[in-house]
């Protein structure tokens, strides 16, 4: 029997391709499937499984499949470019360069090097995988032939609830929410303006949580001096890094999930608020509404006085809510770690791996 090997820059159990790969790994033990996990280098190993990529050769064995995962530049991409294995990728997006021009004009150029990485992979990929429609399209694009989607293998038990701080629901403050790295294609600078007007003009006691790590330093501090500016020190928090724990107590807390992002090759964040039940709103961009489908509100401007408008229905309606809900409920079962794992078993099938007869 084949091995499958995967190779990801950096392997984090609470980053989603992280955690997508980890269960990948637990699907491939479950068969039998001789599996190991390759990373950069041994910093990049946060979960204590994986190998350094370049100590592969010491490990191949004849018939090898290598699954890479790109979301980015990577010296992996020119090492397995000079393999003699198969290679499988699976695409998880890389953000076109223009999003970081005057931003970050290194991490631009790296990834337009990453998008040059991966049309060279187009000619010699067996499969090419992809977690949305969205993000097949791109690989076709480039010439990958044999393409497929694979959803992401997201699993809700990863998520811990912790105890909330009776101080906080004492509050009663509306709370809006938005989880993503901070950087200029999730537009963080338009829900910020869409807030200002929505504590203007329709609920003075509301804040704005916007959860994730900044990704783009210069683009960060455009931000926190917007917040000033505009005079919401008070109410808009940017938390930087927080924990799985920390992270479901905003989800638990909050009252809306709001994306203005322009671009997004899946946006796990948008499966965690149907996770948690919470009403969703997002700009209909990129991969948003193959993701959310009808899930949540859908919107075709950034347009602060429309964004504002259009939460402040949502929230005011209490039908609308509840609907809003039990859709969250329905999508996420189509969703579901289960399905994934399903055409997870049915894609290893087609290639000989697995007998197509469940464990």
């Amino acid at each position: 029997m084949s091995a499958l090997h995967q190779f990801v820059p950096s392997l984090l159990n609470s980053d989603a391709i992280g955690s997508h790969v980890l269960e990948i790994k637990k699907t491939l033990d479950t068969f039998g499937i001789q599996n190991e996990v390759f990373v950069n280098s041994e910093k990049d190993d946060h979960v204590g499984i994986a190998h350094p990529f370049l100590s592969y050769p010491k490990m191949r064995s004849d018939g090898d499949i290598l699954l890479y995962h790109v979301a980015g530049a990577s010296a992996m991409a020119d090492f397995l470019s000079s393999r003699k294995e198969i290679i499988w990728i699976d695409y998880h997006n890389i953000t076109p360069s223009a999003f970081f021009d005057g931003w970050d004009n290194r991490t631009s150029a790296s990834q337009h090097i990453g998008r040059i990485q991966l049309e060279r992979l187009s000619g010699m990929t067996q499969l090419a995988l992809a977690d949305s429609h969205f993000n097949e399209s791109e690989l076709i694009d480039l010439g990958f032939s044999t393409t497929q989607v694979l959803p992401i293998l997201f699993n809700p038990d990863n998520f811990e609830d912790a105890a909330i701080d009776p101080t906080i629901l004492s509050q009663k403050k509306q709370r809006w929410l938005f989880v993503g790295r901070i950087t200029p294609g999730k537009a963080q600078h338009n829900l910020i303006r869409s807030f200002a007007a929505y504590k203007q003009l329709y609920n003075p006691n509301c804040e704005l949580y916007l959860v994730g790590k900044p990704a783009t330093p210069k683009y960060f501090d455009s931000l926190t001096a917007m917040v000033d500016d505009l005079g919401l020190n008070d109410a808009v928090f940017l938390t930087k890094g927080v924990s799985a724990q920390e992270l479901s107590i905003y989800y638990q807390t909050a009252d809306i999930f709001v994306s203005l992002s322009e671009h997004e090759g899946f946006c796990v964040p948008l499966l965690e608020a149907m996770h948690y039940r919470l009403p969703i709103l997002a700009l209909a961009s990129s991969a948003v509404p193959e993701t959310l489908a009808d899930a949540g509100v859908l919107l075709e401007s950034s347009d602060p006085l429309r964004v504002a408008a259009a939460v402040d229905v949502v929230l005011r309606d209490q039908e609308l809510l509840e609907d809003l809900r039990r859709r969250a409920k329905d999508r996420l079962t189509k969703l579901s770690l289960e399905s994934a794992r399903t055409a997870l078993r049915d894609l290893l099938t087609s290639y000989g791996l697995v007998d197509g007869v469940r464990p």
